[in-house]
């Protein structure tokens, strides 16, 4: 089926305006359509954390976006008008605060400068997927139809995604049982002194009561956003009844003027059981959707589209294997899942009204407070400096590692530059020997991985104290730390998802060797093993260890090959496959669990020889390590 483009993005939001905006950045063709016909004139969601402003600045839109918001330095928190807590934010944890549209206006800018453009008024109605691409039908509001086709599909379509719904994915969670309402207002003090701090410009402010809550955030054009739950039996906001919960929940004394924007709405919590279904994906409300608690609903959509982007540039570019999209869901869902949780701890503790459940929550705030726990522990938690990944892939030979910040963000700055901008960054801290070692080691990536040599005492919040490198992913995140030995498994993690591989190693140094070859056997042996005869290339050949990665298309089979030795088996990609045997007997279903290790023994005095097939909807990646030593059958 011959595409169209090369992406289709359906919803122009801010999570759809990032992914457009990073595809087209690295020259893929995008359509993106909205149904609304203008982009919406209310404020919405109102955090920019410093995560998200990290995606804005890898984007070139950083600075423009922080010089329309505000800056807020606490966030306040009261118990029938008393303080009981506060979070106190640094210069790395501080959110801007933004209205949505302002920060929709600042992407859509972009897109048009980078060549997009938003097709608005068109409703995505018809959805089919094939193995080589998607068929998408659109319908105007005159009632026009077209057609087009994509290879690839974001839904970025909000919490009501016709995406979502056209891929039978499941949207799990509830309602919660109260009305929300709030306002964009001008707040003036009647007297001096009157409001305490609810005026002030820089904090917000949350005040618990048994009669619900009300949230305060200033805004950048001098109104402020008050935001309750509903009293009893009240469905229909107005400035009047607004005025009078916050004269009752806040301090007193402020008067509400000048409305921008009132509403009524409800709040759910809400999550689906996977991000991707074929050549399709979800991001931002279309996978979840929770409490406005703590600000990180538009955060987590935004994170969501440059995790996914960078991804599908890669594989369309043929620079990553499919492969690499597999990690979309892992990763991004496992945030959501937390945030989604977390949000509902907040958002239940916001609404408790019984009386020894109040005294349980303020004594929590209050120790809390005392202890600093808040300001030290959570802040970094809301600026999206905790978000940790699992590893992309566990090297074989390797232990995994309690250290070294592998799934976290990077935390030094890198240059961002050039012609490989976008590619992977080996940095070593250490030796002038590391150094060289790990340029020799960039050399066999050309145009995928460049190598940065950092002075550990400039950068102290490094997570390792020792001498060692990062493996650092385009989006900032560290793939893979190690010390000067585990070098080589930098190579098996790129060969595991990029198709261009270079040969093993050569040592690089007499003193620090990278592969080493002491068994006049074991160099023969690598000449006939079963990765010959699979036309792979070994990544690992040692004397003890040999290693290759093995993938297998959807649909595709991998051609008899005899096992000599026992082997390990390491899903990094699993699926459903077929395994026959050569004497011809029935083939045997075999599940292969992403993220499982298999030991496979041979029997006594033989060997094992087979085939495997792909008989899943997905491609297979497995890593084999060939285990033995000097002696063992060749």
């Amino acid at each position: 089926m011959p595409t169209t483009t090369d992406v289709a993005i359906v919803g122009a939001g801010p999570t759809g305006l990032v992914a457009a905006c990073e595809l087209l950045r690295h020259g893929i063709s995008v359509r993106l359509i909205d149904a609304r016909p203008e982009p919406s004139a209310h404020s919405k969601a109102l955090l920019l954390w410093p995560r998200s402003m990290d995606v804005l600045d890898r984007l070139g839109v950083a600075r423009g976006a922080a010089g329309r918001a505000i800056p807020l330095r606490r966030f306040s928190y009261y118990s029938s008008k008393r303080p009981v807590a506060h979070i106190d934010f640094d210069t790395a944890t501080f959110p801007q605060c933004l209205p949505q549209r302002s920060t929709e206006e600042v992407l859509t800018t972009l897109l048009h400068e980078l060549g997009g453009t938003v097709e608005r008024g068109r409703r995505l109605v018809e959805l089919d997927q094939r193995p080589e691409g998607v068929r998408l039908v659109t319908r105007d509001a005159d009632g026009t139809t077209d057609t087009m086709t994509a290879g690839w599909v974001i839904g970025a379509d909000g919490a009501h995604s016709t995406v979502r719904d056209l891929l039978g994915i499941e949207f799990v969670g509830a309602t919660y049982p109260n009305t929300f309402m709030l306002v964009d207002a001008f707040a003036t003090a009647r007297r001096r002194g009157a409001g305490g701090d609810l005026l002030a410009r820089d904090i917000a402010h949350y005040y618990q009561s048994p009669g619900g809550v009300l949230v305060v955030v200033p805004l950048p054009d001098g109104r402020s956003r008050f935001f309750v739950n509903a009293p009893t039996g009240q469905r229909q906001a107005s400035l009047e009844l607004l005025q009078g919960v916050v004269e009752q929940r806040g301090p007193g004394g402020v008067d509400l003027a000048d409305p921008e924007w009132i509403s009524t709405f409800e709040v759910h919590h809400r999550l689906v059981t996977r991000m991707r279904g074929g050549r399709c994906f979800l991001a931002g409300d279309a996978a979840h959707i929770h409490s406005p608690a703590g600000g990180q609903g538009l955060n987590t959509g935004l994170q969501d589209a440059h995790n996914l982007a960078w991804k599908l540039a890669a594989v369309i570019t043929g620079r990553a294997a499919p492969t690499l999209l597999d990690t979309y869901h892992r990763e991004r869902h496992a945030v959501a899942r937390q945030v989604v949780r977390d949000t509902d701890i907040q958002t239940r503790a916001w609404l408790v009204s019984a009386p020894w459940k109040v005294r349980v929550r303020d004594v929590l705030l209050r120790a809390a407070d005392s202890t600093g726990v808040l300001t030290r522990r959570y802040a970094p938690v809301m600026a999206g400096r905790r978000i940790t990944y699992p590893p992309m892939l566990r090297p074989p030979g390797r232990r995994a590692r309690a250290h070294g910040g592998v799934g976290a963000a990077f935390p030094a700055r890198l240059p961002v530059t050039g012609p490989q901008r976008d590619g992977y960054r080996l940095v070593t801290v250490g030796s002038g020997a590391l150094a060289r070692r790990a340029g020799a080691v960039a050399a066999d990536w050309p145009g995928l991985l460049t190598h940065h040599a950092l002075d550990q005492a400039r950068v102290p919040s490094l997570p390792c104290a020792r001498d060692g490198y990062y493996l650092v992913r385009p989006d900032g995140y560290v793939a893979d730390h190690g010390h000067p030995d585990d070098l080589e498994s930098v190579h098996a993690l790129l060969a595991a998802f990029h198709p261009a591989r270079p040969a093993a190693p050569a040592p690089t140094s007499e003193e620090h060797p990278m592969t080493t070859v002491t068994d006049p056997d074991a160099g023969a042996a690598s000449h006939d093993g079963p990765w010959k005869e699979l036309g792979a290339e070994l990544e690992v050949d040692t004397r003890d260890a040999r290693s290759w990665v093995e993938r297998i298309p959807r649909g595709e089979s991998r051609p008899f090959h005899t096992h000599h030795r026992p082997w390990l088996t390491i899903v990094v990609s699993g699926g459903s496959a077929q395994v026959s045997d050569a004497e011809g007997g029935e083939p045997e279903d075999v599940e292969l669990v992403t993220g499982t290790v298999k030991f496979n023994p041979l029997p006594a005095g033989g060997s094992v020889r087979h085939a495997l097939r792909n008989t899943g909807d997905t491609d297979l990646v497995l890593v084999a390590v060939e285990l033995g030593g000097a002696g063992d059958a060749r």
